[in-house]
């Protein structure tokens, strides 16, 4: 019975020594110093971002497709985007305090697509609305976003919804017949 509280005893002393030196160490060393605050009217000079200077034609034409504007995002957060002055097929978004230079990515999907490479930043801007994403951090900074052109979209497709993915076109062609061998199409009348 001794051998055993006395191996318990060992087994806690073993645990604990380490956190027990952590925080000793940590009381000695001095606290670290503050950053120094920037001066008072002392504005920094603008930094440009990472990024070609020259967009492909690719990238271009992604550009033209570009909805520029001020967009209502959820949660009550306002993003607006506009053209670069200084660079052609480059944008600027700029939502509450932060401002990102983007560039057109291509996709494969044809949806536009905007990035800062420096920062993560992604906007992503389909015909109904458009998002601006933490691609490093994995988060939704604005969603929901849309513009009135877009919100004019999404008004329409609530009226008239976009036909599900696996729904057969209504005027399509179905095969009429078993054993999954066609005898004959006739139109589709399911609705």
């Amino acid at each position: 019975m001794m051998n055993r509280l006395f191996a318990g005893l060992m087994v806690s002393l073993v645990v604990a020594l380490p956190a027990w030196a952590l925080l000793k160490d940590s009381a000695v060393k001095p606290a670290a110093k503050p950053a120094a605050k920037p001066l008072r009217g002392v504005s920094k000079p603008a930094v440009e971002a990472a990024g070609p200077s020259v967009l492909s034609a690719e990238q271009l034409a992604i550009a033209e497709r570009v909805q520029v504007g001020t967009s209502q995002c959820e949660l009550a957060v306002v993003v607006t985007l506009r053209a670069d002055a200084h660079t052609a097929g480059r944008f600027v978004l700029e939502s509450g305090r932060k401002r990102y230079m983007l560039d057109p990515i291509v996709t494969s999907t044809g949806a536009v697509r905007l990035e800062e490479l420096s920062s993560g930043a992604v906007w992503l801007q389909l015909a109904n609305k458009s998002m601006l994403m933490n691609q490093k951090l994995g988060q939704r900074i604005a969603d929901d976003c849309m513009n009135p052109q877009q919100l004019l979209v999404a008004q329409a497709l609530l009226k008239s919804p976009a036909p599900h993915l696996l729904d057969a076109p209504k005027d399509a062609l179905v095969p009429l017949g078993s054993d999954k061998v066609a005898q004959e199409m006739v139109p589709n009348t399911i609705k």
